[in-house]
């Protein structure tokens, strides 16, 4: 489908409404704000899966199986966190949070590397000044965040040049060159090599962890929570598509990455074990997470599965949750912003009916149904740690100081029940994929 008018146009409306949110008052910044979003919630709605989007021969975007649902529950969480947080959106953090869900979504739906170097420049970029404004270390965050983030879009750009130099413009166009012996070759390697530590280092994988827990420490929650849903899980929906198109002809670097997950299950999860502090213990946190997530992509790149939907759902979950952590920090002292962030912890651990169970289940049962009923033993001693140490806070975190909070509460509580809904039905994600509204 070629679409050259389309993106120009897309492109247009997402500076059109940034420069609107920056020059406009603050209530009509909120406004163009969440209009936004809500705009490209229903953009990824109508999307088809497996269209691709093709400009002057090159393919930019490919909507994968499983990653139009992830889209939609994403913005949506966005969405909800936004008007909960809604008092923090002013005309310097509005534009930000536009330019990083449009910077996201070309990272999730990206077909050419050309188009995922773009995305992630953008919503990083975003991100990075959107961690500057906030509390005395939003500073460090911002500058840890930022210059890690660059070091990854460098290894990518470096990793895709080496690709096209052998005639892989995209992530489909891997697979076809690794299968037909051209995997021994050194270019294509370490092209391989190179893109994978530049996406590692966007998702916080071992050992490109260490800026994560501080930057998830220091920053302003409304950068955390928009940065969970709108970049790490896009790069890591990305990182692990790399790894199941690349299958099982690059043995080496899936063996390596097997390793590499396993490295960050154990960092993560015991060092999250060790923390007091919850915003920190969420960081080494989402380093285990993505742990568990390169450990089933690997699994189903040597088995040859089909997977996608599995992985969407163990992105969004761990994102989700993560997320909504994130975002009740700002009302923890209240009876409603205690209960968010309970739901968003008990879903992080796995407990049912929530989503993360859902996921975790989804990933257990791939995992032994692509023959490796090991690594689902692994994991299932992981989810345990990580049980252990959420258990624990919640034990340990005391009453709650006051009660109301207003009505900015409500959307999280609906974040809530949504992640309820989720755990009960996750049929619903595999609705979200054939809808077109």
């Amino acid at each position: 489908m070629e679409a050259p008018y389309q993106l120009v146009g897309g492109i247009g409306a997402v500076l059109a409404a940034a420069a609107m949110a920056a020059a406009l008052p603050r209530r009509a910044s909120q406004a163009v704000t969440l209009a936004s979003i809500s705009l490209m919630l229903l953009l990824v709605l109508k999307l088809p899966v497996g269209s691709v989007y093709s400009h002057q021969g090159l393919d930019v975007a490919h909507v994968v199986g499983g990653y139009k649902a992830a889209g939609v529950l994403l913005l949506a969480a966005e969405l909800l966190v936004l008007l909960s947080l809604v008092g923090e959106l002013d005309n310097r953090r509005a534009p930000l949070v536009i330019l990083a869900a449009a910077g996201g979504l070309l990272v999730l739906y990206s077909e050419s590397f050309i188009t995922l170097v773009a995305g992630l420049e953008t919503a990083a970029a975003a991100l990075a000044a959107l961690y500057s404004i906030g509390g005395s270390r939003a500073g460090e965050a911002a500058i840890k965040y930022f210059y890690s983030s660059m070091l990854g879009v460098a290894f990518i750009v470096l990793g895709a040049a080496l690709l096209y130099g052998n005639g892989v413009r995209g992530f489909t166009d891997l697979g076809a060159v690794l299968g037909n012996g051209q995997h021994m070759a050194l270019q294509p390697l370490l092209g391989l090599v190179f893109l994978v530590a530049g996406l590692a280092l966007e998702v916080g994988l071992a050992p490109f962890y260490m800026w994560l827990p501080d930057v998830v420490q220091g920053a302003h929650i409304l950068g955390v929570a928009t940065a969970l849903l709108l970049l790490d899980a896009p790069a890591m929906l990305a990182l692990l598509r790399l790894i199941v198109e690349a299958g099982a002809a690059a043995g080496g670097v899936t063996a390596a990455l097997l390793v590499l997950a396993l490295a960050s299950m154990l960092v993560g999860e015991f060092s999250a074990l060790a923390q007091s502090d919850v915003r920190r213990m969420l960081g080494y946190s989402i380093v285990g997470g993505a742990g568990y997530k390169v450990l089933l992509a690997v699994a189903l790149a040597l088995s040859g599965m089909d997977g996608m939907t599995a992985l969407a759902y163990l992105v969004t979950a761990g994102s989700m949750s993560a997320a909504l952590v994130a975002a009740s920090q700002r009302y923890t002292g209240t009876l409603g912003g205690k209960a968010a962030e309970t739901v968003g912890l008990l879903s992080l651990a796995g407990l049912p009916p929530l989503y993360g169970f859902a996921a975790k289940l989804s990933m257990l049962v791939a995992l032994v149904s692509a023959g490796y009923a090991w690594m689902a033993g692994v994991a299932a001693l992981f989810f345990l740690v990580a049980a252990a140490y959420i258990a624990r806070y919640i034990a340990l975190s005391g009453p709650v100081a006051r009660n109301g909070g207003g009505l900015q509460i409500a959307p999280l509580l609906v974040y809530s029940l949504l992640l309820l809904v989720l755990g009960v039905w996750p049929q619903i994600v595999q609705a979200l994929e054939v809808a077109s509204w």
